[in-house]
């Protein structure tokens, strides 16, 4: 969940299920005070067009890594989590290595539940999350656990 308010600047009362992720706060926060643009290797984007209603939510895609352990991929309603070590999810139901979901049959992301069953989906999902992880190895920081 994500809540914004600026009165006079930003349209009020509205709900989206648009994706957005805690790195557009910078990008966006600076361009709020007229500050300019963010180093290009920030993820973030800049969501104030999108909060004013004058473009589309700039995230198509949405990526993320914790310790080079946890990748997933959020492509509108699908997302693939990878699990580099054994986890299990809030309810004590073990995470398979590869759990692929449908948010909007599985908003719970249970595994097993409701399970993305299109190959087709699932190959292009883990393409696209094989290729951001090959993207950002250039910065060792990212994916690289520090102790």
């Amino acid at each position: 969940p994500f809540m914004v308010s600026w009165p006079g600047t930003i349209p009020g009362g509205k709900v989206v299920n648009d994706p957005v992720i805690s790195l557009d706060i910078l990008p966006t926060s600076l361009a709020a005070a007229g500050e300019g643009t963010v180093p290009e290797i920030h993820d973030g984007k800049n969501l104030l067009p999108w909060l004013k209603g004058k473009a589309k939510c700039p995230n198509d895609e949405l990526y993320w890594s914790w310790r080079g352990e946890f990748n997933a991929i959020r492509r509108g309603t699908l997302k693939e989590v990878r699990n580099g070590k054994p986890v299990k999810a809030i309810d004590g139901t073990p995470i398979p290595k590869h759990n692929f979901v449908d948010l909007a049959t599985n908003p719970t992301e249970l595994a097993g539940k409701k399970a993305l069953q299109s190959p087709e989906k699932q190959v292009m999902l883990s393409r696209k999350l094989d290729a951001w992880i090959e993207k950002v190895k250039k910065d060792a920081t990212i994916l690289t656990p520090i102790h």
